[in-house]
């Protein structure tokens, strides 16, 4: 492939991604329109505190979007409609954290798609960030236990995939 036709393909995905965004704003605003997030903290300043930690352009849609289905009327259905990237609405479909689930066991079914792993990782590490307490109660400190099994089940079982996957393809190249 040429400088060209690579300096295409990269316009052609930053239109995706430009187009995309516009659709997940779209249903953002629609479905939050006059409504907080707890402590009068809007729902984009609440989503900018995990960008730091997201790095990928389908899991902060995902992120966006799980919040709509949880907070509001909007369904997956309803989203993926809309015309969103349909990994993205698998993201979502494993994002959604259901009523009879324990926290370990949603992650443990989070860990099986990608996308949905990251944003809940993302979500963990910001937890884990003890300066955020001004001091700790026994809640808190059970909260900070669980968040840590969580976030060492993840690690442990991206570290796996490295060693199989990523060790694989050193190997062959």
């Amino acid at each position: 492939m040429n400088n060209e036709e690579e300096d295409l393909k990269k316009k052609e995905r930053e239109e995706w991604i430009e187009s995309q965004w516009k659709i997940v704003k779209s249903i953002y605003f629609r479905a939050y329109k006059g409504r907080a997030h707890y402590a009068d903290i809007s729902d984009i300043e609440h989503h900018m505190r995990f960008f730091d930690y997201i790095q990928k352009e389908r899991t902060d849609m995902a992120d966006y979007l799980r919040d709509v289905v949880e907070d509001t009327d909007w369904t997956i259905e309803q989203i993926a409609a809309e015309g969103i990237c349909p990994k993205v609405v698998e993201a979502v479909k494993y994002l959604v954290r259901q009523s009879n689930e324990t926290f370990m066991q949603y992650v443990e079914r989070v860990a099986q798609n990608d996308i949905a792993a990251l944003v809940t990782y993302s979500y963990i590490l910001d937890g884990l960030e003890i300066k955020r307490f001004k001091s700790l109660t026994k809640y808190d400190f059970n909260y900070l236990n669980t968040l840590l099994e969580a976030y060492h089940y993840l690690d442990n079982l991206e570290q796996q995939k490295w060693d199989k996957e990523h060790y694989k393809d050193l190997i062959d190249e």
